[in-house]
């Protein structure tokens, strides 16, 4: 298996944890939410490793990077609802799919760029606030 391959692996693995993630919190079971986070973290991390090793491999990137526009946001209100959190999941996953593309396109400082600006605390905080 190639390189690239184990990093979009890693990549198809954060998103269907988040979809789980999406519906354990519809479902009001949050700790299940909870837990499901650090699944989603864990494999990030992998694909973030993964995306380092691609960059080593070939060099400095080949395709000059673009910042991508973080999806989530920041905001001065907490979120505190069902609906806010799933929606945080919902943008969450949307980058990991950019994500997966960029590491298919070769532009991997673009793919770590989009996965760092999902890694927030929001959703753990989304989904703490409907616990308590």
């Amino acid at each position: 298996m190639t390189p690239k391959r184990i990093c979009i692996q890693d990549l198809n693995a954060a998103i269907a944890f988040a979809k789980q993630l999406k519906v354990n919190i519809a479902q009001g079971k949050y700790r299940l939410a909870i837990d499901g986070i650090s699944d989603v973290l864990f494999v990030l991390g992998r694909a973030l490793t993964c995306i380092n090793r691609l960059e080593f491999i070939h060099g400095k990137k080949a395709i000059p990077s673009i910042a991508p526009i973080p999806a989530v946001r920041s905001k001065t209100v907490h979120s505190r609802n069902k609906a806010e959190c799933i929606h945080l999941v919902d943008l969450a996953i949307s980058n990991f799919e950019t994500a997966r593309q960029f590491v298919r396109q070769g532009r991997y400082e673009d793919a770590e760029n989009t996965i760092a600006a999902t890694l927030t605390g929001k959703i753990l905080r989304c989904v703490n606030h409907l616990r308590s």
